[in-house]
């Protein structure tokens, strides 16, 4: 059985002997202990569903007992890591009670969420080997808001192709530089022909300047799979021309995507362009969110342009700039605002200064009755 106190205080997950099955076992914002009682040799371990924790400091101290304690579940389904602290080392210890567990029942593990934690290049190759342990089981990963890098890229892709079942690849917020783009577009020709949806954006902050030699095997896979419905993308922050012709060239053949995010990923200039180019060509997408790119008047209006067809079912469109309509609308309601504005400080100054004349005006008219109160008293006297 396993036993967990969530919210407050103190929690533990003991393991002892007890077969019965739990659906959902949630631990999260407390302390996490982890003891394995083990008082017979021939102990019928726990079947857990989906095990979630979350904002719990998993130490290196506790990863070991804790990952000791995962290797005796008989099965599971769901496991959720998220916002626990959880290191290479612990990343890597954790991982080992995974691939021991799986090694001597099989796997069930439908999904692994470890988003939100520091794992760096090391903990992210532990990480692959449970991606190969869970083999056709394995439909949705999550690292994203970790620190794998490049290397960590690459070593999540290489366990791909064991995956023949991944639905959702979610990457985000892991330092993804050019290297890592043309190794996850290497990685997913051999193994990516299931996913549905991935998420790549790179850290916001960390300009990344990606190439065309770069993005070249991800284009090339953009434009072949069937499945994709969902990319996201953002953060790159200087996608040059020569690059974005490049991977624009994959969106033009895709004929399964329905929502693409490029937010902040440097789109001016010649590069709308070729956006526009691409555009026109693929009637699939129902989404496009390009906030942050800065996007000129002229360009907004040439993506809007070429989303205006017969044949397309566009759903969701977001740009700096506003249509048309809306920009004169607003243009023409700020000067009659601006103009209201100086009316009204103009009679406001007309107002304020009549009054100033007029006690002006009495002021003088007092200082005139005194005066001559003042001449009269000396003529009596």
């Amino acid at each position: 059985m396993a036993e967990g106190q969530p919210a407050t205080g103190h929690a533990s997950l003991t393991i002892i002997n007890s077969g019965q099955p739990i659906a959902r076992l949630a631990i999260d914002r407390s302390q996490l202990t982890v003891q394995h009682r083990n008082g017979n040799r021939n102990i019928a371990t726990p079947s857990i569903d989906e095990l979630s924790i979350t904002a719990v400091h998993l130490n290196n101290a506790i990863a070991l007992p804790f990952a000791r304690a995962l290797s005796l579940v008989r099965r599971l389904v769901v496991l959720d890591l998220r916002w626990c602290w959880i290191t290479d080392l612990g990343a890597v210890t954790i991982s080992r009670g995974l691939v021991a567990a799986m090694g001597a029942r099989g796997s069930a593990l439908r999904s692994l969420d470890l988003s939100g934690n520091i794992i760096g290049p090391t903990g992210a190759g532990a990480v692959a080997d449970v991606l190969r342990a869970c083999g056709e089981s394995l439909h949705e990963f999550s690292i994203s808001h970790n620190k794998i890098g490049d290397a960590g890229v690459e070593a999540v892709v290489d366990a791909l192709p064991g995956c023949p079942n991944m639905r959702v690849l979610d990457m985000d917020v892991n330092r993804i530089g050019d290297r890592g783009i043309k190794s996850l577009g290497r990685g997913l020709l051999r193994g990516g022909g299931t996913l549905e949806e991935l998420r790549i954006s790179t850290s916001f902050g960390r300009p990344c300047r990606l190439t065309p030699d770069g993005v070249a095997p991800f284009a090339q896979w953009l434009g072949r799979t069937q499945r994709l419905r969902v990319l996201r993308m953002n953060d790159y922050q200087e996608l040059n021309s020569e690059a974005a012709a490049t991977l624009f060239s994959g969106l033009a053949e895709n004929r399964s995507l329905r929502a693409l995010e490029l937010r902040r990923n440097g789109i001016v200039g010649k590069t709308v362009d070729r956006l526009v180019d691409a555009l026109q060509r693929n009637a699939a997408l129902e989404a496009l969110y390009l906030e942050g790119n800065m996007i000129a008047l002229v360009g907004s209006i040439k993506i809007r342009r070429a989303l205006n067809g017969k044949d397309r079912a566009m759903r969701d469109l977001r740009l700096e700039y506003p249509p048309v309509r809306e920009q004169r609308r607003k243009k023409h309601g700020s000067r009659w605002l601006r103009a209201l504005g100086w009316s009204g400080a103009f009679l406001f100054g007309i107002i304020a200064f009549n009054k100033h004349r007029e006690q002006c005006e009495l002021v003088n008219i007092l200082s005139d009755h005194l005066y001559l109160r003042e001449q009269e008293a000396r003529r009596r006297y």
